[in-house]
């Protein structure tokens, strides 16, 4: 990056966030143009922390997507003893990128609760590989696997009729 533009714009927290973010919007506004996700007229009431998670998951995965960008390129900064957890967070973004698409635009319950346990092994696997680096980024991408384990109970309750 350009040597006049002040540290702070080079660092790769900034740089990080702010792909993430973009990469977080560009999935958003796919789910949004194409209508996947979109609940039938008749689905039953999920319950009233469903309803909360459902209203937030656009902004929780802005905020997780800057999260995993940051660790990428916090890990990345650290050379090649840091390839492995650099690897493990990439394919931890591209899953959580591609969770749409793998879900059947989230219309497959079976499959979303596949690939939401697919997740948290990804997300706690890239965190353990990247906490022996850095605690900072193991601490960027440990909310992955909470969130997504949270979100799975709530994809249990409505799988098994139940509200949450």
């Amino acid at each position: 990056m350009k040597a006049w533009l002040p540290a702070w714009v080079r660092a790769p927290w900034l740089r990080g966030a702010g792909l993430g973010i973009g990469i977080g919007f560009v999935v958003n506004l796919a789910i949004i143009v194409t209508g996947v996700g979109e609940e039938a007229p008749d689905a039953a009431d999920p319950g009233p922390v469903n309803s909360v998670i459902y209203a937030i998951v656009p902004f929780v995965w802005l905020g997780l997507f800057a999260a995993m960008a940051t660790a990428i390129l916090m890990l990345r900064a650290l050379g090649r003893e840091a390839a492995l957890p650099t690897v493990a967070a990439v394919v931890l973004l591209v899953n959580c990128a591609l969770y749409p698409v793998y879900t059947l635009g989230f219309q497959s319950m079976p499959l979303g609760l596949a690939g939401n346990v697919l997740t948290a092994i990804l997300a706690a696997f890239a965190a353990g590989a990247a906490a022996r680096l850095s605690s900072v980024a193991a601490a960027l991408l440990l909310p992955v696997t909470i969130w997504v384990l949270l979100a799975s109970i709530g994809l249990v309750a409505v799988m098994t009729g139940g509200q949450f």
